[in-house]
């Protein structure tokens, strides 16, 4: 398997360099996205991606997670609707 240091896994990749913990992760995340996308109405669905690639890092083994008590942790989940995620008949949620 190999793992694609570039785009939105290259900005993860470096994140993951800095930081383990997932409440430091999440602030590095977002701070190199900011830097990274210069719109910021597609900063929102980069970060989503982020947490998406980082599941699937997960479950790849590139990334081992741990659960240690008192620190936080990371929940993800996908909604049935959503800007992302949305059925055909309803199609994407007006903003």
């Amino acid at each position: 398997a190999r793992l694609p240091l570039t785009g939105i896994y290259g900005v993860l990749h470096e994140a993951l360099k800095k930081t383990s913990r997932v409440d430091r992760l999440v602030t590095e995340l977002k701070e190199r996205i900011t830097q990274a996308v210069p719109n910021a109405g597609e900063r929102g669905p980069a970060f989503a991606q982020a947490m998406q690639s980082l599941e699937g890092m997960a479950a790849m083994g590139w990334v081992r997670c741990s659960k240690v008590p008192g620190l936080a942790t990371l929940t993800i989940s996908t909604p049935e609707e959503g800007d992302i995620v949305y059925t055909e008949k309803l199609g994407p949620r007006s903003k």
